[in-house]
């Protein structure tokens, strides 16, 4: 039971409280997982490159209005 107890807390250690969204989601503390960590990078960056490419395509064409586009964050 000790153990069970020992594994659990370790567990709830993990991941972070987040009461506003989802009960069901988690989402683990940074430095906790590292795949995730890794994975969340690499999707910051791809953004960050797709934001600089979509600037340098409206700068072709002349487009300066984005108000109707929707920014996602992870």
């Amino acid at each position: 039971m000790v153990i069970l107890i020992l594994v659990t807390n370790s567990l709830v250690d993990t991941f972070l409280s987040n009461r506003t969204t989802d009960a069901d989601e988690l989402i683990p503390q940074e430095g906790k997982d590292e795949m995730y960590d890794e994975i969340v990078s690499e999707s910051h960056a791809l953004e960050r490159s797709l934001e600089a490419d979509l600037k340098k395509f409206e700068k072709t064409l002349g487009y300066v209005n984005r108000q109707h586009l929707v920014a996602v964050s992870f």
